[in-house]
């Protein structure tokens, strides 16, 4: 009875475990601290090697028992159990084992046989010493692959259940190596099947963390991996691509127990950490020690989060993979997002607290203005951060850092000097929002409230009295962005008599006339197809790909101009604009991509967008883009003043349908942009 319940336990395992075995001798070869493990094809099988160290007398005896293992939770090794090796009971029906002076076979039938009973028994549980005819087959073969590979222990599996065996070798994912101790060499050469692996260190970059790269013929994947000061076993291992952190695959994202379970971590990145699974080592038991572990990664990355924002740290593409995750279902049990919010935003935390006082900017206020606002005491996320990490916006969004309330901003006002955009702005906003329920005292509170510009200064409502002080073309803006009606209802109830001005011409920007004018004239309507020769103005010939987006090629372009340092995406941030250029002079031009079919077909600028160019005017550049073969790019600089927009109801949007004669190829535009600035420059 004992050998049948045996038996069915080991069945259970190897169910278990089904896919997995091989990743269970992989992690015994680790244990045995190999640094190369193969799998070779064999006489009747394939053969498993590795360089580790060879077995002991309790070591033969901890693989022929379950949990008999002398490795513990928490030590050096990565099992702990001592049922792992039972997993391949499902891939053949005879184990040969050759270790040191350590040789012998496992094989059902023999047990049967010699027990001298007819019920079912376990496979790997007696040894048997290996027959003579085996020898003469197999001796000379472990021999040569001993020599050949520097084996120090080899397993032989005969009887195949082939299938099995190949759909896992075929299938095996090299990134299940990355958070092992040792092992650095991997190769599979069975049958028509061929693969060989190797992990290789690069230079390690401070106390913290080291790049790993996993090579697979032609197939390198890059791993930056991040490890925690306070823990042994906690490491962060983002993906890798061109110098910067991306988004590894969902399927990759996993928690790993050294070895990977199937459990996303809630962010595209994996986790490696000292966790209770179940016996599939598919799934993780959250016990104490997990719950430890993965509190570890959680301060390991908010350290790492603290650092960059501090600026003690650059990790180029670091929020990537955080800010990428929304896409995808999380647990509510082990979500590192959830965890890392928790952390990040509590009142009890001692380290990181800071993080609760960040604001985001809200869409109707410039980002200047915005961080003028937060200056005293709340924290602004920096253009500077932004630009080095774009994702970094959509990831304060994920943990719920709040929107710069329009309430936080009038409780400011009065000790912040704003541009005069930022009034018009915050005036507009209040427009909106007090237009069906301003009440008495409400209308008294915003009365002494230091917001109107005027030539003697930025004043009070009750020191302006009517419109007719205000800054030219503040009340514009107020009518451009309200209904008229809303406007004179709002500044009757501030007391201030409402005088809406007249309509005024569209004017045209003087840089276009005095420095462009030339090169519009002779391209209008021009096309700049990248398959040609390189033309004057360029430094490079872009590689413009039909399945990237406007944005990617426009960046790409603008990238190859003469004058053109550097060239960020910025369309992440919502900033208005979605490249940022910095030229070689040290100035910076901000660029808004419109795709469309034709350049006789209109586009639209959001009142984001609109309010983004007037505020930087003559370094405010829309890219209009036709995405076909050939591809084609021109600039139109200073849109607000150079275009014709209209405005429409739809949230308000800005549409301009006559654009041609404004057009010029980026390379003109930006030597005539320099060109510009140098003159003025020198009077």
């Amino acid at each position: 009875m004992l050998f049948r319940d045996l038996a069915k336990l080991e069945t259970y395992l190897a169910e278990s475990y089904k896919t997995r075995s091989l990743i269970e001798l992989i992690q015994n070869a680790d244990d045995a601290e190999a640094s190369s493990f193969g799998i070779h094809e064999a006489p009747g099988g394939f053969a498993v090697g590795n360089t580790g160290r060879i077995f002991s007398a309790t070591d033969v005896e901890a693989l022929c028992r379950s949990g008999a293992s002398n490795k513990y939770r928490g030590g050096l090794t990565i099992g702990y159990r001592g049922i792992g090796f039972k997993s391949v009971v499902n891939l053949a029906n005879t184990i040969f084992v050759y270790s040191g002076e350590h040789e012998f076979c496992f094989n059902k039938e023999r047990t049967i046989s010699e027990l001298g009973i007819e019920i079912d028994v376990p496979l790997i549980r007696i040894p048997h010493e290996i027959e003579s005819r085996s020898r003469q087959e197999l001796d000379t073969y472990v021999e040569d692959i001993k020599h050949s590979f520097g084996y120090a222990t080899v397993f032989i599996f005969t009887s195949l259940n082939k299938r099995l065996s190949q759909n896992e070798l075929s299938n095996f994912d090299a990134g299940s190596l990355l958070f092992l101790n040792h092992l650095r060499h991997f190769s599979i050469q069975n049958g028509d099947l061929a693969r060989n692996i190797s992990i290789s260190q690069g230079q390690q970059k401070d106390n913290t963390g080291l790049s790993l790269t996993i090579t697979e013929g032609e197939k390198s994947d890059t791993w930056y991996v991040f490890s925690s000061p306070s823990s042994t076993f906690t490491k962060i291992a983002a993906r890798m691509s061109s110098n910067k952190i991306v988004s590894a695959d969902f399927s990759e994202s996993v928690f790993h127990s050294f070895t990977p379970s199937e459990d996303f971590t809630g962010a595209l990145l994996k986790i490696n950490g000292d966790y209770s699974t179940d016996p599939s080592r598919k799934r993780l038991d959250m016990d104490d020690r997990s719950r430890e572990s993965f509190n570890d990664a959680v301060e390991l990355l908010a350290d790492l989060i603290h650092q960059i924002l501090e600026c003690q740290r650059e990790i180029p593409g670091f929020f990537q993979p955080l800010a990428d995750s929304q896409k995808y279902p999380r647990s509510a049990e082990h979500c590192i997002i959830k965890a890392l919010a928790q952390r990040l935003l509590s009142s009890e935390s001692n380290k990181h607290p800071y993080l609760s006082v960040y604001r985001l900017r809200p869409k109707w206020l410039n980002y200047d203005d915005y961080e003028l606002v937060c200056r005293a005491d709340l924290k602004a996320v920096s253009r500077e951060h932004i630009g080095s990490y774009p994702e970094l916006i959509s990831f304060f969004e994920q943990i719920n850092i709040p929107v710069l309330s329009l309430e936080e901003v009038i409780q400011r006002i009065n000790k912040s000097c704003l541009s005069e955009l930022g009034y018009e702005q915050l005036v507009s906003r209040l427009i909106k929002q007090y237009r069906y329920d301003l009440t008495s005292d409400r209308a008294s509170f915003l009365k002494g409230l230091v917001l109107w510009p005027t030539s003697a200064g930025i004043v009070t409502a009750g020191e302006l009295g009517s419109s007719k002080s205000l800054e030219r073309g503040f009340m514009d803006y107020l009518t451009n962005n309200n209904d008229s009606a809303d406007v004179t209802f709002f500044m009757s109830k501030l007391d201030i008599e409402c005088i809406q001005p007249e309509s005024s011409s569209i004017m045209r920007n003087p840089l276009l006339s005095s420095g462009l004018a030339s090169h519009q004239s002779s391209m209008t309507g021009a096309s700049n197809p990248v398959t040609e020769d390189l033309p004057n103005g360029m430094k490079s010939k872009p590689r413009i790909q039909r399945w990237r987006t406007a944005e990617q090629n426009a960046e790409e372009y603008l990238q190859s101009l003469v004058g053109v340092k550097s060239v960020t995406d910025m369309s992440r941030a919502n900033l208005g604009y979605d490249l940022e250029l910095l030229l070689d002079n040290g100035e910076r031009l901000y660029v808004e991509v419109k795709s469309v079919k034709s350049f006789s077909e209109p586009f639209r600028l959001t009142n984001n967008e609109y309010n983004t160019a007037h505020q930087h005017k003559g370094v405010y550049a829309l890219a209009i883009v036709v995405e076909a073969e050939p591809f084609q790019i021109n600039l139109i600089l200073n849109p607000v003043e150079s275009l014709a927009l209209h405005k429409q109801c739809e949230k308000w949007s800005w549409k301009c349908e006559d654009y041609q004669r404004q057009l010029c190829q980026p390379c003109d535009m930006v030597s005539s942009f320099l060109a510009v600035r140098a003159d003025e420059r020198a009077e």
